[in-house]
């Protein structure tokens, strides 16, 4: 193993360390790293139980070893910008219905259907049936919080920005 070995595995765990849940595209983007490179170092991090990998649908993420696996499956949820906005919403709402959601995020009803379906099997979103509709509503609203807060810079966008802003207005009132 040579000095380079040490500090191509220590910048690839440091971006996983500080953005858990990435996918392998998005770390060989961010590296600006050899596909074959990158599998190898992942491939021996993996061996030695520094990081984990989790298949979540479409992609394969990584995570610190030591991170909390309900850490993990909550940032699989929010990695991506549609399910993000879904969750955000539901903290600044407390609950909401398909309908209200849908209107309010501005999306097709059978593409929020999806979204909620795989945010309610990640057990991110609880659904509950009230009368004929279904409220949604976040599964562990402070563990959500403690996450996005703990990751914001990783899932930076003017969304998280806006209910950080929101959140902490409320908190120091």
């Amino acid at each position: 193993m040579t000095e380079y070995d040490l500090e191509t595995r220590q910048r690839i765990f440091d971006l996983i360390k500080e953005e858990p849940g990435l996918h392998f595209r998005e770390m060989e983007r961010r590296l600006e790293m050899a596909t074959g490179l990158l599998e190898y170092h992942l491939h021996y991090l993996e061996g030695k139980e520094v990081v984990v990998a989790k298949e979540d649908r479409y992609y394969k993420r990584y995570y610190p070893t030591n991170l909390d696996a309900r850490d993990k499956r909550l940032l699989s949820s929010i990695r991506q910008k549609n399910p993000r906005r879904i969750v955000l919403f539901l903290l600044l709402n407390s609950s909401a219905t398909h309908k209200a959601i849908m209107e309010r995020l501005s999306f097709k009803p059978s593409t929020l259907s999806l979204y909620l379906e795989d945010l309610v099997k990640k057990k991110t979103l609880i659904k509950e049936k009230r009368g004929r509709e279904n409220m949604y509503c976040i599964a562990e609203p402070d563990r959500a919080e403690r996450v996005l807060l703990a990751y914001k810079r990783s899932l930076l966008d003017e969304i998280v920005d806006s209910f950080l802003e929101t959140w902490l207005e409320d908190v120091y009132r």
